[in-house]
């Protein structure tokens, strides 16, 4: 009787949907129990595994961007970077940048993974599209000390190494110190120079300040400082003082890591002494006031490059004058040689803005180009401007020469005394070339 019971029972639990819910779940533990594939930890992986990639792939585009832009020195932003948004595309008035303008031709030119990531619109999903300025400014310190690290990992690798360092205030009005290595690659037995970064100087440019800051970066960055043998800044007391100068305050701790002047700036500075002669002096001032007399009205510089096609054709001359450098007095000798080229045409068209009518030009403008060319077609000016451009094409060699990376102290040494040599020899033709120089551009 009972097991009657229990059969009736049973035929009626298996018509319950419960049991046949639990019979197909059963089914599938089994079916999955006994196939051979991933499980559910190796899925998840998978889709880790395959995310990961995705976000590799992303991130590859934008740092080859990045790095582009860097190597172009091409900056990344323009000054109204919120004109494009991921997903919505260019907009015509705007400018994005020069950073999202490539991902954007990138993008138009096929490559499959940016133009994905730039049709996604953010906040959709948990989709980032990792181009907002703050992204990119964290690739670009991501690169900048990767690209350190490997500088890093050469310096460690060369026997000795030399710091060279110099002040400088940026666009902010910040105090800076850009930090260069020199060293001998282990590979190529090559002498580099390579920037490392820069170091802020918020406490002032004192030198025992500056010896504790570059020793900290240098030190940060993983050097051994026991290997530092040289030191080269400018002439600056703060920099080069015998006693409480930057190179004295780190030589005071390494003493092995002697200070050098740097070789082209002592020449500069030699240079800069020659202006006490009056006549040297007062050539400079008279290049100056002409080119600026030119350059700052454009009627005046067009009517000069009018006479200087009309003069010299098609020949390749340059048609407008070159501005003088303000700090390095060598690299005057460019300027020298342009205006000696342009010198008649110089003199045609002061003649002429002069002598024309007040309907031409104003009175002020005609009275100073007559004082200007008085004081350029003077005898002393000319000879003077021959002498200099003589002399400075013999230093332009040497300040080239001492610029060199690869230069040795020996080897320096030996130009300098070549130059010396050289124009001692040539002193009398010098002055000869001037004065025949002087009757020829005056004639």
């Amino acid at each position: 009787v009972h097991f009657t019971r229990f059969l009736t029972a049973c035929t009626r639990h298996d018509g319950q949907e419960a049991h046949k819910n639990s019979l197909a779940k059963y089914s599938e533990f089994l079916q999955a129990v006994c196939r051979k594939g991933p499980d559910v930890v190796q899925q998840l992986n998978r889709s880790h595994a395959e995310q990961m990639k995705e976000n590799s792939d992303k991130l590859s585009g934008l740092v080859q961007t990045i790095l582009f832009c860097g190597k172009q020195n091409i900056p990344l932003r323009a000054h109204r970077n919120e004109a494009f948004k991921p997903g919505t595309g260019m907009t015509p008035a705007g400018n994005p940048g020069n950073f999202l303008a490539l991902l954007q031709y990138r993008a138009d030119a096929g490559d499959s993974t940016v133009g994905r990531q730039f049709h996604m619109r953010p906040g959709v999903g948990g989709v980032a599209s990792y181009t907002s300025h703050r992204i990119q400014d964290d690739l670009i310190s991501c690169c900048g000390d990767l690209v350190r690290e490997n500088i890093i990992a050469m310096v460690n690798a060369s026997p000795f190494f030399t710091v060279l360092a110099d002040e400088a205030t940026d666009t902010s009005n910040k105090e800076q110190m850009p930090i260069v290595l020199r060293y001998v690659n282990n590979t190529s037995n090559e002498i580099c120079e390579d920037f490392v970064g820069f170091a802020e100087c918020p406490n002032g440019t004192a030198g025992a300040t500056l010896a504790t800051i570059i020793i900290d970066h240098l030190k940060q960055w993983g050097l051994d400082l026991s290997r530092l043998r040289g030191q080269g800044y400018d002439g600056a007391g703060n920099m080069a003082g015998h006693l409480n100068g930057c190179a004295a305050n780190i030589t005071r701790q390494y003493p092995k890591a002697l200070f050098l002047h740097c070789s082209s700036h002592a020449l500069n500075l030699c240079i800069m002494q020659c202006t006490s002669i009056n006549l040297v002096s007062a050539m400079w001032t008279t290049l100056r006031e002409v080119g600026l007399f030119f350059s700052n009205s454009p009627k005046r510089n067009g009517k000069l490059e009018s006479i200087v096609s009309a003069t010299t054709g098609d020949e390749p001359y340059r048609k407008k004058l070159v501005d003088l450098c303000r700090t390095r007095w060598v690299a005057r000798h460019s300027a020298l040689v342009v205006f000696g080229q342009l010198f008649k045409p110089v003199v045609a068209t002061l003649e002429e803005m002069s002598r024309a009518p007040r309907s031409q030009w104003n009175a002020d403008t005609s009275s100073k180009a007559g004082s200007l060319l008085r004081n350029i077609t003077d005898f002393a000016f000319i000879a003077t401007f021959v002498i200099t451009s003589e002399v400075l094409s013999y230093i332009q060699a040497l300040t080239v020469a001492l610029q060199r990376k690869a230069l040795d102290i020996g080897s320096a040494y030996q130009h300098a005394i070549t130059i010396l040599t050289f124009s001692a020899s040539e002193t009398t033709e010098v002055h000869h070339v001037a004065c025949v120089a002087s009757i020829s551009l005056r004639a």
